[in-house]
């Protein structure tokens, strides 16, 4: 009789050859035999498919779309086919700490959370380390944010209980950004979340954002929480607001980030 699976870990991947092996690599050290990973490479044109390939773990499972059908279609995909009672989602460019699992306890100790999460420290690739944000931790201060239209959870953080994503309906996939906000409000009205202060993953994260990309997003993003669309004006003056805060932020946090990396790190180094 095959043993029930713990936490199954889901990963979306389009065209992330250089990303993908330590991805996968770091999630493998922090999981047990009960657990597994579950790589969708979605229509990737490069070499991702071969070097996930080979990796040999019994705990991998991957699968494969011939044609892009993007990251919401290619999770719910994985989560279809996830055996864990529990989800750990995973972004294919970014890399988990020895203490990814740590909310496990919160959601094992109480049944009305649907969803938990921990801290994460952001990795710009070409200026370095910074910390964009510190998610809230208490159950009343993650509704507040969700209430609010705000991210409250580090998504590629998170732990999710797959039976609450199942019957909330998984993700959206008319949201090409956004649709992690759109999972996680859905989420936090079905029950609660919480997230510990511990950081649990090095997140890919660029400081300063592309107009194409931010616009993408905000324009989900007003979607998602039903706001009426800005002016153009108003859309780029918000456009440079936000980068300038995230450039303000980014002076403020990079030593102490860097230096936090490096202990992690060290720490996670494999023995």
């Amino acid at each position: 009789m095959q043993a029930p699976i713990r936490v199954s870990f889901i990963i979306a991947a389009r065209d992330e050859q250089f990303n993908i092996v330590p991805c996968i690599e770091s999630v493998l050290r922090v999981m047990t035999s009960s657990d597994e990973v579950i790589l969708v490479n979605d229509g990737s044109l490069d070499a991702t498919q071969s070097r996930a390939e080979s990796i040999s773990d019994p705990r991998l499972v991957i699968l494969r779309n011939e044609v892009s059908e993007g990251r919401a279609a290619s999770r719910n995909a994985a989560i279809l086919r996830a055996r864990g009672k529990y989800l750990a989602i995973q972004d294919a460019d970014d890399i988990a700490l020895s203490t990814r699992l740590e909310a496990l306890t919160l959601l094992e100790r109480d049944p009305k959370l649907v969803a938990a999460g921990g801290q994460c420290v952001a990795m710009d690739p070409r200026f370095g380390a910074w910390r964009h944000t510190h998610y809230p931790e208490h159950r009343n201060d993650v509704r507040r944010a969700f209430n609010s239209g705000v991210m409250a959870i580090c998504h590629t953080g998170s732990l999710l209980r797959r039976e609450s994503v199942v019957s909330v309906g998984m993700y959206n996939p008319n949201f090409t950004r956004a649709q992690d906000l759109d999972l996680m409000i859905r989420l936090s009205n079905a029950g609660d979340i919480e997230s510990i202060p511990q950081d649990v993953v090095i997140y890919t994260h660029n400081v300063l954002l592309p107009w194409r990309y931010w616009k993408s997003s905000r324009d989900n993003h007003d979607r998602v929480i039903g706001r009426a669309p800005l002016s153009p004006m108003k859309l780029v003056a918000r456009y440079l607001a936000a980068n300038a805060k995230r450039t303000a932020v980014f002076a403020i946090t990079h030593r102490t980030s860097k230096r936090r990396i490096t202990e992690m790190r060290l720490h996670d180094r494999p023995s």
